[in-house]
């Protein structure tokens, strides 16, 4: 006998009050999934619910989620709050996370893709000319100057994030004009810096992490059900993306315990085809609105056909019409009123009619602004309102359903134009007052990043633009600018705001700018088309216009269109003289140009205009050391360090600054500085490990790059910068995989080809070690370090011409370079010359320079290499003293060894005399265990 549960008469109780309205067929045929496997022919895993406003789609939506929650399955909710695909995949991690089930690895590279994002403007200027290289040349012997190095791009390891405002949902498929073009230019920059994959296409680096952390929360639940409600309006940015990864596995493999359920307006595109499962729902028959209504215990024949009249059988009208408990059909007799009026005149109580129609006025609501819309709230009144059919939840806030809030707002405003202005004016004040107390805490720079005070000013305009369009306009056309300095998204937000504001205002030339809007940023990255219709706006003023034509300058200089670029930035400069950002803008842009003494004066001019501008500080401190001005970026770095302590960005390059004078130590104390804060701030841990290499302490560097590569495991230079420390701890197959991996995700990755090539040429593979060397000067042609290490595996080859002809290439570059002129005194003592000694003393007075300049490994490179030039000099007491200095120096054993084996086979090379050679190499073996 099966134990006695609850009554017949509370089934039928909870039945009524659990707001059931129908669609059993769609719930069954839904709940029929749960009692199938996969592998049985009648499973469906995507399903399509549709129809026009007001059929109930989100009431059945909610339902699903409910009955899939009853089958323990994880369930996330997307409604028309997400603008983009990073957002997306961001909800579902939330909703997930607070069910227990987190996506750890996609949290993490999401968190850093964010960091970089907020990086970014200041990362452009950075990435212009320097690359994601390591520390020295392709050999274990030191590189050419720091100068040129840094000119060069050799100051590595990808460390320095983003190139420009690229935010939100990239396909690759969706670029804007000049894709080709765009890829191009962004490669030729960042190829050598942390994450260009990340910044430059989040959509196609973070999905596979999302998909595969998603595959894995599917493993531990027998269901996972993402809901994408109000589809109509996130499938532009969603369709091809959602399309990718539910029909098409363009992204990787779903699981088929994953459902997919789709509700909105209108049909799918015909890519979808014979995908999913069709629920189309309409407006109630006849049968099914009176039994919903004999459900909510209204009965009286001519009272129902009242209801079935007014509200057409829509069922979120016949719903609502239904709760509000009418008793007769006198009670709906005005005929002029609006079904949702004859709803509210059946409600009694003439403070919760008034709280029902003041709460139709904000786009959504909670409490607080419950309080702010009614101006004589009754007890109980939020809570009434919120158990009200046609009111949904929204995140932590509450909305009307667009059906019922459109009839209100329009009897609103015919009624009293007035009224109208002043209500929409006292919530515009509200939302203002908030949106001041929350800036009172926040920078001008993270405003925007604040999520609370974004949607303040976002409802703030909105109502001042239904209040007084045509006055409040100007001011929200600047706003809306200013949402585009903040990416598609967010621009995204705002063209939609406008639109709303301009249909329920009844201004038709906002609605229409603001659908202009809208369809501009559809599917779209780029924001030049939104910013180019804002400034078509006749409501723009001088300062609107300014602010769009710098905003806009920034995405040309982004897309490699420096023409566009500098043309927009000096269109900004002549209707806004003293705005400092399209000074610093236009001196970015001069110095991806290589403009390098435009750019100083430009810099020079936005902060004399301001004063207090950090980042441009910062920036003109990059260009000071990429002309090696070190001082005055020292400087500036120091002084964009002074104005914001905070700015992890100036810190980093304050660091590779020091890492490229050769003061790790200086260097490590930056870095070190950042992770204080940010423990997981992925460039400075690569930066950190990159020092670390530098002064010798490999076990270190290497644990440091592997934390680097666990954040982001599609990281190229920290994958290059590992491959080194193993390179330098003699595991040259461990680092030619590494090289592999960071040259397959960046292919213009110059340091790492070099570097593949040195540890090919360490292997004995000399012909693909040329194959690498060849490559790199294709991308790079001055690359010194380069040339000298061609020569060198020429000079092995036995082709001393060729070994010949390329360090005079490289010593005509770079006539101080220490790697050069070590294997060019080798190359002349082996081809006989008269001028051999000279030679080797030319390798002794550069290295003499390296070791009073450097620091740690660079000066220990150094007093190496003088050690080995007093050797091939016959000078043994002076290599005596240089061994004794080099060992001085705390070399590691990794560092000893490296130095015996190069030394015998130069001993080799050269024919040096065995005893005395031998005592040396005995000693350096001594110090190796």
């Amino acid at each position: 006998m099966t134990e006695r549960g609850i009554s017949r008469s509370e089934w039928h109780r909870r039945r009524r009050e659990s707001g059931f309205v129908g669609r059993d067929s769609e719930i069954s045929g839904f709940r029929r999934i749960f009692a199938l496997t996969p592998d049985d022919e009648d499973y469906q895993c995507l399903f399509h619910v549709s129809g026009p406003a007001g059929v109930g789609k989100t009431w059945l939506v909610r339902r699903l989620e409910s009955t899939a929650r009853g089958f323990r399955a994880l369930t996330a909710y997307l409604g028309d709050d997400v603008h983009g695909v990073v957002e997306a995949m961001d909800a579902v991690s939330a909703q997930l996370r607070r069910q227990d089930v987190p996506l750890r690895t996609f949290d993490k590279l999401l968190a850093n893709y964010r960091q970089l994002r907020h990086e970014i403007e200041n990362a452009l200027l950075m990435e212009a000319a320097s690359g994601t290289g390591g520390s020295e040349p392709a050999a274990a012997l030191p590189s050419a100057s720091s100068l040129l190095a840094a000119r060069l791009g050799l100051i590595g390891l990808g460390m320095v994030p983003g190139m420009g405002m690229v935010a939100g949902a990239v396909d690759p498929g969706q670029l804007a004009e000049g894709g080709d073009r765009f890829r191009a230019a962004v490669r030729a920059r960042l190829n050598r810096f942390d994450d260009e994959q990340l910044v430059t296409e989040p959509v196609r680096v973070l999905t596979p992490v999302f998909l595969r952390d998603l595959a894995q929360a599917a493993g531990r639940a027998p269901w996972v059900v993402l809901f994408f409600d109000t589809y109509e309006r996130s499938r532009a940015v969603l369709d091809t993306w959602l399309r990718g990864l539910v029909v098409e596995e363009t992204h990787g493999e779903l699981p088929m315990n994953v459902v997919v359920v789709l509700a909105g307006q209108g049909e799918l595109d015909a890519e979808w085809a014979g995908s999913a499962v069709e629920m189309p729902l309409e407006v109630f028959t006849e049968s099914e609105a009176r039994r919903l209504l004999v459900g909510r215990g209204i009965t009286d024949d001519r009272l129902v056909a009242e209801i079935l009249h007014m509200s057409g059988c829509l069922p979120v009208l016949v719903d609502t019409l239904a709760r509000s408990h009418p008793h007769s059909p006198d009670t709906v007799a005005d005929l002029s009123d609006t079904a949702v009026e004859r709803f509210l005149k059946w409600e009694t109580d003439p403070g919760h009619q008034a709280a029902a129609l003041a709460c139709a006025l904000p786009l959504n609501f909670n409490e607080d602004i419950y309080h702010a819309a009614v101006p004589r709230p009754v007890p109980g009144g939020y809570r009434w309102l919120t158990a009200l059919p046609f009111v949904t939840r929204v995140g932590d806030r509450r909305r009307y359903h667009d059906v019922v809030r459109a009839q209100m707002l329009r009897s609103l405003r015919t009624r009293s134009p007035s009224r109208w202005r002043e209500d929409h004016s006292r919530l515009a004040d509200a939302f203002a007052e908030w949106s001041g107390a929350l800036a009172a805490g926040l920078t001008a720079d993270t405003l925007w990043d604040d999520a609370a005070w974004h949607e303040f000013r976002l409802c703030e305009t909105y109502h001042r633009l239904c209040a007084q369009p045509s006055t409040s306009g100007p001011a929200a056309l600047h706003a809306a600018v200013q949402a585009c300095d903040h990416g598609a998204p967010v621009a995204r937000r705002w063209a939609q705001m406008l639109a709303q504001a301009g249909q329920d205002a009844g201004a038709p030339a906002l609605a229409q700018l603001g659908a202009q809007l809208l369809q501009s940023t559809d599917g779209v990255q780029d924001t030049v088309v939104a910013l180019t219709l804002l400034l078509a706006d006749p409501a723009a003023g001088s300062a609107t216009r300014a602010l769009a034509l710098a905003i806009r300058g920034r995405e040309h200089r982004t897309r490699g269109r420096y023409e566009e670029s500098l043309a927009d930035y000096s269109a900004a400069i002549g209707l806004e003289p003293g705005l400092s950002r399209a000074f610093a803008g236009r001196a970015s842009t001069y110095a991806l140009r290589e403009q390098f003494p435009s750019a100083l004066a430009d810099f020079d001019r936005a902060i004399e205009l301001n004063p207090q501008h950090a980042k441009a500080f910062a920036n003109r401190g990059y260009v000071y050391r990429m002309t090696g001005r070190y001082a005055e970026a020292l400087a500036d770095y120091d002084r964009a360090i002074a104005l914001n302590p905070h700015y992890p960005w100036a810190v980093c390059g304050r660091g590779q600054l020091h890492w490229t004078m050769g003061r790790y130590r200086q260097a490590l104390a930056d870095y070190g500085r950042v992770l204080e804060a940010e423990p997981n701030y992925t460039r400075a841990i690569a930066g950190r490990g990159q020092a670390l290499r530098c002064l010798g302490q490999y076990d270190e560097a290497l644990a440091a790059q592997n934390r680097a590569v666990e954040l982001v495991p599609e990281y190229p230079g920290a994958l290059a910068e590992r491959a080194e420390v193993h390179r330098r701890m003699g595991r040259h197959r461990a680092s030619l995989a590494d090289f592999d991996r960071a040259v397959a995700l960046s292919p213009r990755y110059t340091w790492a080809i070099a570097h593949r090539g040195a540890t090919r040429l360490r292997l004995g593979d000399t012909r693909q070690a040329l194959a690498d060397f060849d490559r790199a000067l294709d991308l790079e042609p001055s690359y010194t370090a380069v040339f000298a290490c061609r020569a060198r595996a020429h000079r092995i080859a036995g082709r001393y011409d060729d070994a010949a002809a390329d360090l005079g290439r490289a010593l005509r570059i770079d006539p101080a370079s220490a790697l050069a002129r070590h294997e060019d005194a080798v190359l002349g003592t082996l081809c006989g010359r008269d001028d051999a000694d000279d030679r080797w003393r030319a390798v002794l007075r550069s290295d003499a320079a390296g070791e009073a300049e450097g620091d740690g490994a660079q000066a220990m490179d150094a007093r190496w290499h003088l050690m080995v030039a007093c050797c091939a000099l016959g000078d043994w007491e002076n290599a005596r003293l240089h061994l004794e200095r080099f060992g001085a120096a705390g070399p590691n054993r990794y560092q000893y060894r490296e130095a015996r084996h190069d030394l015998a086979v130069l001993a080799g090379v050269l024919g040096l005399p065995p005893a005395p050679v031998g005592r040396v190499l005995d000693a350096l073996e001594q110090g190796g265990r």
